[in-house]
């Protein structure tokens, strides 16, 4: 599936397809909220300074000439998630880090594994799910699938 080919209703098509055979292949889907607060359980994140613990960190970008990158540290309340969820282009790794940014020397914990299937057809997602399915691939944690700011994700 080509990324920048597609128009915003071939996208949503695309999407609708990939959310019902994950629905019918027995995969809920689950809210954000729901989706990091299972990745990072209560007590997981630090919630004080120096606490010990690690935070996640926020990532919103932006379209060129449509402002600035911003980032968040998001502690175990996960208040600033909201900054990002929803937005068409935010990330947040499923890895809590020390300090304010995300580098591999203030990785601290991966928390899961997350595949974004956003730029797979359905046809590439039914064969993904077999080789789960098979032991050929590793199963994920969760399949992310926010359909160009549709969001959904899958465990």
């Amino acid at each position: 599936m080509r990324r920048n080919d597609k128009t915003r209703h071939e996208w949503r098509k695309a999407y609708k397809e990939k959310e019902e055979l994950m629905i019918e292949r027995g995969y809920p889907e689950v809210s954000p909220h729901d989706f990091y607060r299972e990745l990072f359980p209560e007590g997981s994140l630090q919630s004080r300074e120096q606490d010990g613990k690690g935070n996640i960190i926020a990532t919103q970008i932006r379209p060129s000439g449509k402002g600035r990158t911003k980032q968040w540290v998001v502690d175990d309340s996960l208040e600033r998630l909201d900054k990002v969820v929803g937005d068409e282009f935010g990330l947040i790794p499923p890895i809590s880090f020390y300090g304010k940014s995300h580098t591999k020397k203030n990785a601290h914990e991966l928390y899961a594994v997350a595949i974004d299937i956003d730029y797979v057809g359905k046809q590439q997602l039914k064969n993904l799910l077999k080789q789960f399915g098979n032991g050929v691939q590793l199963r994920p944690t969760y399949l992310v699938s926010s359909g160009k700011g549709v969001k959904n994700r899958f465990k």
